[in-house]
């Protein structure tokens, strides 16, 4: 796998087909059932992949942040993240929020070094160890400018 990436928005059905791939390969890995968040409904070489979704009129969240093997060590799931909260502020939401797992623990740090704070649950799971967080967009300067 090449040592460089871009981000970009799936735009074609390829796009789609390797999205998918990516997910499952990303549910597979986490070796548990999470039927019950029915991501077979959420929708090749693409290094990772991230998905945002709306909570609520100004909160977001984060699903599916996966960086394949090959990938990981090269920042994609650094510039993943930080590509969510962009996209996240130009859509106009305030906050930003995930659940991770406890064996997540590098996911669980990345999010803490972008500002992501440890809050109540925002949803019932019966996954136990499942971390919820968030992060207030108005005040993140991730996404601010392009530089």
């Amino acid at each position: 796998m090449s040592r460089t990436f871009t981000i970009e928005p799936a735009r074609s059905d390829h796009d789609l087909q390797a999205t998918v791939e990516l997910i499952y390969e990303y549910v597979k890995w986490l070796d548990l059932d999470i039927s019950f968040q029915n991501f077979d409904a959420e929708i090749a070489e693409m290094p990772g992949c991230v998905a945002l979704r709306p909570l609520g009129p100004q909160i977001c969240e984060v699903k599916r942040l996966w960086v394949r093997n090959a990938a990981k060590g090269l920042g994609v799931g650094k510039a993943l993240v930080a590509a969510a909260i962009k996209v996240g502020k130009q859509l106009g939401y305030q906050k930003i929020r995930l659940d991770t797992l406890s064996k997540m623990a590098a996911a669980l740090g990345l999010y803490q070094s972008f500002g992501f704070v440890e809050i109540e649950p925002y949803y019932q799971t019966p996954l136990p160890n499942t971390h919820f967080l968030e992060l207030d967009l108005t005040r993140c300067s991730v996404g601010s400018t392009d530089a």
